[in-house]
């Protein structure tokens, strides 16, 4: 794409002006990278931003996209109205995740003269994706749809504001957008409309319709003759995510959603087994994902692929386009062999099958589109799926869901399609001590002293509809009280304002809703709160374990699923059951109380702060996993 882009806006004198340059150039468009490197050393400073500039292009075609931007920031510097070096150097910028300075010279070429209507199309797209990957999917959008205006159904720019307006729980804007492509019969966009779940609803019914449609469109994509699909990740590109925050039994739609994967990508279940390595040697494990970074899912599985038994064990990590922050760098040293990859599920799929796997663990499946598309291949004798998102995967070549006996009810092998791993061990692995590291107050956090906080920091896409009965009766009976949440993505937190003005009436102007905070920000205004508030249904893990190291009194009803049990889990570890609920009515009370009764709260706060140490830095599960693991495996 940017070869031809840059064939149309490379200027004649580029080119031709100069013999010299012109043979240089010559050379590098037929290949000899070597030869053109050299003679460009010859050629004077007269030409040195044309240089520079075809310097970057030889080193990104060797796949050094760090020494291409070096080299085509200073020809852009020397010349910066040349369209040519701003486009090129901004899609260098974009593969580095440098977003904003890649928007910059999106921009730049977007303004230049010589912009014709191909690549004005593909500076508005990619400006637009680089926006969206910065969190300003609004004005991503905007440049997006501008990018159609000039290309009226272009498929992947359709895919990625569609795709967008998903994310931004915008659910009839995604619809309509992606409608032209269902029409039109391209494969994968049947099942991609399908998935455009929504994040917020208005009832328990809106939830029941929306699950029967979701169901009877998977009929239809199973009834279709569409053309078949080589990469689900890209052609697809979304998950069903949004099914764990149903509180329903999802095993079956999520098998139904398995089948229609396979009906589009019958290859993934051809292809051929993967090498197997020699015996007699440790067993091999592979962890994959793409959150190996700041991220819950790193958090919870750092431990299982620290501390699994190195006598035992040889352990590889496969990270799909990790951050370069602490905890992906504690990651990577925790492990025996580590790949980094692209977000290319072909050269994922080849890097796991060389590695010649016993045991492949993913540790989530069904929150990114290329690690579930991933999973729909046998790439290992044992494949098994960790809880990173705590939902059944419904992926028929996942062995195992790995859970444990603490935090699962007695009939909830009904609840996955794996088969239900639950040692008598507790559940969370090797997680590290939250600390705070120095308290804030609430002025300086810009809160309200005069009041009881009831804290909710959870996601708004995890506020089941039953939750607003509770934020009543609390409301309500606390005069005082003002319930706090987080706002995330902007207009889901809309949508859910709406239904707060339904249904809590004059009460929700007791509701103060927080922008999406820093990690240091976030624990300092949950040490803030009076008492935290579990959601209903879908509550925290990172988040609990956060409160409980705090001290901070966190209020759970348990749930019937894996997702909703976390937090009873921690508390039946350390032996305290003053903040578990058996009822809606029993929830109310207890953070009445624990928010209004100053020494009761103290003595449960005194109690959880020297009691929860006891939750970190275990070892005991992924000792358990290591057991059921080797006998996997002895079995397969």
């Amino acid at each position: 794409m940017l070869g031809s882009v840059l064939k149309r806006l490379l200027p004649q004198r580029l080119t031709f002006r100069r013999t010299r340059f012109a043979d240089v150039y010559a050379l590098y468009e037929r290949g000899e990278l070597a030869r053109a490197e050299r003679d460009s050393a010859a050629i004077g400073d007269a030409e040195r931003p044309d240089i520079d500039f075809l310097r970057g292009l030889i080193a990104k075609k060797r796949s050094d996209p760090v020494a291409a931007a070096l080299a085509m920031e200073a020809a852009a510097a020397a010349r910066p109205g040349e369209t040519a070096f701003h486009f090129a150097l901004a899609d260098v910028l974009f593969a580095l995740h440098r977003f904003e300075s890649a928007l910059e010279h999106y921009e730049a070429a977007l303004a230049g003269a010589k912009l014709d209507s191909a690549s004005r199309v593909s500076a508005l797209r990619d400006a637009g994706r680089a926006y969206i990957r910065l969190g300003q999917t609004a004005r991503g959008c905007a440049y997006l749809e501008r990018a159609l205006e000039h290309a009226p159904g272009d498929p992947a720019i359709v895919n990625y504001l569609s795709t967008a307006l998903y994310r931004e729980a915008r659910i009839p804007e995604a619809w309509r957008a992606i409608e032209p492509l269902v029409r039109a019969g391209l494969g994968g966009m049947r099942l991609r409309r399908a998935l455009f779940l929504p994040a917020v609803y208005e009832s328990q019914t809106e939830i029941d319709a929306v699950r029967a449609r979701f169901s009877q469109e998977l009929d239809e994509v199973l009834d279709a003759r569409e053309p078949h699909i080589a990469d689900p990740a890209a052609e697809v590109g979304v998950t069903g995510f949004n099914l764990a925050y149903h509180n329903r039994n999802n095993a079956p739609l999520l098998a139904k959603l398995c089948r229609a994967m396979r009906h589009l990508c019958p290859a993934a279940a051809q292809a051929a087994p993967p090498k197997r390595a020699p015996r007699g040697r440790r067993l091999r494990i592979g962890f994959v994902s793409s959150f190996f970074q700041l991220h819950s899912v790193a958090r919870t599985t750092i431990g299982f692929i620290r501390d699994l038994p190195r006598e035992r064990f040889e352990v590889h990590v496969f990270a799909i386009e990790p951050a370069q922050d602490a905890m992906g760098r504690a990651v990577e040293s925790a492990a025996d062999v580590y790949v980094k990859l692209a977000r290319d599920l072909g050269a994922i799929r080849r890097a796991v099958a060389d590695a010649a796997l016993d045991v492949l663990v993913f540790a989530d499946v069904g929150m990114d589109p290329i690690t579930y598309a991933l999973a729909l291949w046998r790439l290992a004798p044992v494949q098994a799926v960790s809880w990173g998102h705590s939902d059944t995967s419904g992926v028929d070549t996942i062995d195992y869901y790995l859970s444990a006996e603490g935090v699962e009810i007695e009939s909830a092998d009904a609840h996955y399609t794996e088969r239900l791993v639950r040692p008598r061990a507790f559940f969370l692995g090797g997680y590290e001590r939250p600390r705070l590291a120095q308290p804030i107050g609430r002025e300086a956090l810009g809160l309200p002293a005069d009041v009881r906080l009831y804290g909710c920091l959870q996601p708004v896409f995890k506020l089941h509809p039953d939750i607003d009965a509770v934020l009543v009766a609390l409301l309500e009976r606390d005069a005082r009280a003002e319930i706090v949440l987080l706002e995330s993505k902007a207009h889901a937190a809309e949508l859910v304002r709406r239904r707060f003005a339904r249904t809590l009436g004059p009460l929700a102007s007791r509701i103060r809703f927080l922008p999406a905070l820093p990690m240091d920000r976030y624990v300092a205004t949950l040490a803030a709160m009076d008492v935290a508030l579990d959601p209903l249904y879908f509550g925290g893990c990172n988040s609990s374990c956060e409160a409980l190291a705090l001290g901070v009194p966190l209020v759970t009803l348990p749930g019937a699923h894996l997702y909703g049990r976390f937090t009873l889990g921690l508390y039946r570890e350390l032996g305290i059951e003053d903040c578990v609920a058996a009822s809606v009515e029993d929830y109310v009370e207890r953070a009445h109380r624990l928010a209004n009764d100053r020494d009761y709260r103290t003595a449960v706060s005194r109690e959880l702060a020297e009691r929860s140490g006891a939750l970190f830095d275990r070892k005991d599960i992924t000792l358990a996993y290591a057991d059921f693991l080797e006998e996997a495996f002895a079995r397969a």
